[in-house]
Parts: C-alpha cells; structure tokens; sequence
C-alpha cells in the first residue's frame, strides 16, 4: 500500500524536524508512532511526545478507586461530553479551571517538544494541537459549549489564545491516519460509534495550519501501514532506513 497525497516538503535530515500522527481511536496511533521512532532511531536521535490531554488516564487512575472513583470518572464523563455540545453549557466553574489545567499541561508537553526538535532531534508526536474544531480532536476544550460566567468566560478566552499560539506552530509533516468506522470499531471496541463518525469527519476537514499533510490507509494490517509511513517519512528525509 501506498500514502496518499505524498508529496510534502523534504525534510532536512541534517535539523530537528517534528513529525505528527493523527487520528481516530483504533487507527493504530500509539503503536505507529512508537514503531516509527524506534525505526528512526537508528539513523537519527528521535524522541516521542505525547500531545493529547492525558484526561482518559486520568478517569481510568480515578476509577480505579473503588466506588467513588468509578462515580466521579462517571462524572468527568458526563461533564465532558457537555464540553463538545454546542447546544450546552460550560458545567460551573471547577470544570472549565480543570479543563484549563489540562490544556496548561499539554502546552507544557508542546513546549517540550519543539526544544527537543530545536535540540536538533526527530520528534514523533502522538496528536498535535489545532484550532479549527472546537471541543474535541485536540481543539479547544471551552470554545464549544456556551461558556457563562465570569471565570468560564475568562479561562475559556486564555485557553483558545494557548491554541491560537500552539497551531501557529506547524510540524514539518503531518500523517493523518484514514480508517473507516467498522476497522477502527474492530481495534478499540470501548469507543462509542458516534464518536468514531464525528471525528473521523472532522479529521478529513483539518489542515493544521495548512501543514504539510498526507493521508495513509489505517484500515489494512498495522504491519503495512507501518510500512508505508516509514517509506515515506524516510524518503522526505532523502534517507534510507541504512541511513545511507
């Protein structure tokens, strides 16, 4: 199989570059871009960062509390949905500075990210931040839901500004991972179809800032799509996986 759209801008293999994978839950996302860092690995310093929220560790660590815990991720759940539906608001205050409090710290780890590119290094994101959708796919939390009130207004205002400056920040590639909803169903059968349809429509329509973007066939076996991510990246690079 082959990528599609392949023909972004080589990337200097002689500088840091920072290379992003995307996609919906079950397009393989975590183990691709492990597989590709190790493969890079070889040939250059290359180190991965995670860009998400980390908000899905963080409900299964509270679950893991017995009762209680199992009732208040139940709650983040429920709070979070509200946070992608325009037709709702922001649930109260400690939701919107919990809600900012994870952007602060994804913003932390974009910051992490570029020294280490700036460093000199391949960097593999695990998601990367944009501000063409709100309330999901890595957007901004609090610009979908109405936000009313003093502090939501104000914290929902600093975070789409946080966004704003993070998508100014274009990676030299982005590898957005297609795959149909049964496929990715099949890999991840905890997801919700629903939230599969929304976002995978809404991946189609980003451009990162008009990013250099190629689009790869996630629903074959990981094996050939690892394959064909790796011949690209390492053809962009103008090396070989010898490093030749």
């Amino acid at each position: 199989m082959e990528a599609r759209k392949i023909d972004p801008p080589l990337i200097d293999p002689n500088r840091g570059a920072l290379i992003a994978i995307v996609g919906v839950d079950g397009s393989g996302k975590s183990t691709l871009v492990t597989k590709l860092a190790r493969s890079i690995g070889r040939v250059r310093p290359t180190e991965i960062c995670y860009l998400g929220l980390g908000s899905a560790d963080m409900r299964e660590r509270i679950a893991s509390f017995g009762p209680p815990g199992r009732w208040l991720a139940a709650g983040m759940v429920k709070r979070a949905e509200q946070l992608k539906d325009k037709s709702k608001k922001i649930s109260g205050a400690a939701t919107a500075i919990g809600s900012y409090w994870l952007t602060r710290q994804r913003l932390k780890r974009f910051h992490q990210a570029h020294a280490l590119k700036n460093d000199g290094l391949i960097v593999i994101t695990d998601r990367y931040p944009q501000n063409e959708i709100m309330g999901f796919y890595d957007g901004p939390i609090l610009s979908a839901a109405r936000a009313e009130g003093l502090i939501v207004k104000r914290l929902a205002r600093a975070e789409r500004q946080l966004y704003h400056e993070m998508a100014a920040i274009r990676p030299e590639l982005v590898i957005k991972l297609v795959i149909n909803v049964d496929a990715a169903l099949a890999r991840s059968p905890d997801h919700m179809r629903h939230d599969i349809q929304r976002k995978a429509a809404a991946g189609a329509m980003l451009t990162f800032n008009n990013a250099p973007c190629v689009e790869v066939d996630a629903s074959h076996p990981l094996e050939q799509v690892f394959g064909a991510i790796e011949a690209l990246v390492f053809e962009r690079m103008g090396i070989s996986a010898l490093g030749i």
